[in-house]
């Protein structure tokens, strides 16, 4: 067995590499960053040294396959990746970095001529989440005809954003998108604001803002 682990040297990558190590797996490092601040945490300087690093980019096509077929590589454990305000920041690189690379990783394994066995290692997103989802107080008022035609609706968002602000102001704004519905009101007046608590920090977690908002509108309107 010999584990190509991408993003090795990031917080995850390097732990993962010092567990295949210490259980006798042979490694290869792929990281674009040449020098191995973590991983000189981790493990001993004559051990660091006896591992091969790869330098370069998961998004380098070429390259990535290039060590996957001529590299004895039989499984890829991969976990190169940029965060939200990376993306937020360069939307095209993050682009390139999380999607493309992915995309690259599984290329590599599927063109290496043998069986790859490719680890998409995001497991860590759903046990130990670093945000969790806003919790939302939502005030609706809805103005309608005798008819039932919706004419005006009013909408007071609060989002509990925890100890950070994280992405808040950005989910935020999804909130006020939401919370007209999917009808066709010529008046509103919909606001939204973020709050501090002691809680752990919310964030962008699978459709963020969006269930809460619908939920509540919908309810709000089956009642009108």
């Amino acid at each position: 067995m010999r584990v190509l682990v991408t993003g090795a040297q990031g917080c995850i990558g390097a732990w993962v590499v010092k567990v295949l190590l210490q259980r006798g797996v042979d490694v290869v490092l792929y990281d674009a960053d040449p020098n191995p601040v973590r991983l000189s945490l981790l493990l001993a300087p004559e051990r660091l040294s006896r591992i091969p690093l790869e330098v370069g980019k998961i998004e380098d096509t070429a390259r990535l396959k290039s060590l996957v077929a001529d590299g004895g590589i039989t499984h890829i454990m991969h976990l190169a990746a940029v965060l939200m305000p990376f993306c937020q920041a360069d939307p095209v690189e993050g682009g390139m970095i999380n999607v493309i690379g992915s995309l690259n990783v599984f290329a590599a394994a599927r063109d290496a001529g043998r069986p790859v066995r490719v680890v998409f290692n995001r497991h860590d997103e759903f046990v130990a989440p670093d945000k969790v989802n806003h919790p939302i107080v939502i005030d609706l008022k809805t103005g309608v005809t005798r008819e039932g035609m919706i004419t005006a609706r009013s909408a007071r968002i609060i989002l509990d954003t925890g100890a950070y602000a994280s992405d808040a102001p950005s989910i935020a704004e999804i909130a006020t998108m939401m919370a007209a519905g999917p009808y066709d009101i010529p008046n509103l007046d919909i606001s939204a604001h973020t709050v501090y608590t002691n809680k752990t920090p919310a964030g962008s977690v699978r459709a963020p803002s969006g269930p809460q908002v619908a939920w509540a509108v919908e309810q709000h309107t089956d009642e009108v």
